[in-house]
């Protein structure tokens, strides 16, 4: 009897780790938003996009783990916007003070940082046509 409550208590803390993991991101839900209102997910690599180049040489730099995703408004030239994923929501606060990413403050300079957060993830505009409409994807 002591082995059966034994593996079930075990199984059960298994269950939680795993669901905590899981959910520990918002990207994934923020992607959904964006590619069910007209957004292609980009590789970086194959875009000449150099604002965003720059964000991550900066954040390579800083040594912060981060995932980087570029999208694009579908029909658009310019319509990108870069959503930082990170492994931990602290390291948002990290690349925004003072010794942070000179070219992330800027590009957020006077905007609502609550705006620009949504769990992990930091959203970047990279052209100002579609800011508000990515915003409001962003935090849905």
């Amino acid at each position: 009897m002591k082995r059966v409550i034994s593996i079930t208590l075990f199984a059960a803390l298994l269950a939680t780790l795993v669901l905590s993991l899981v959910s520990c991101s918002s990207y994934n839900g923020i992607e959904k938003n964006f590619t069910k209102n007209g957004y292609s997910v980009v590789d970086l690599s194959e875009e000449s996009n150099s604002t965003a180049n720059t964000i991550v040489t900066d954040l390579d730099d800083m040594e912060v783990s981060f995932t980087t995703h570029l999208l694009k408004k579908d029909g658009t030239i310019g319509g990108f916007v870069l959503i930082l994923e990170f492994s931990a929501s602290e390291d948002i606060d990290k690349v925004l003070d003072e010794e942070g990413s000179e070219t992330l403050r800027g590009l957020l300079k006077d905007m609502q940082k609550s705006d620009y957060v949504n769990g992990n993830c930091l959203l970047v505009p990279l052209t100002l046509l579609y800011v508000d409409e990515a915003v409001e994807l962003f935090k849905q």
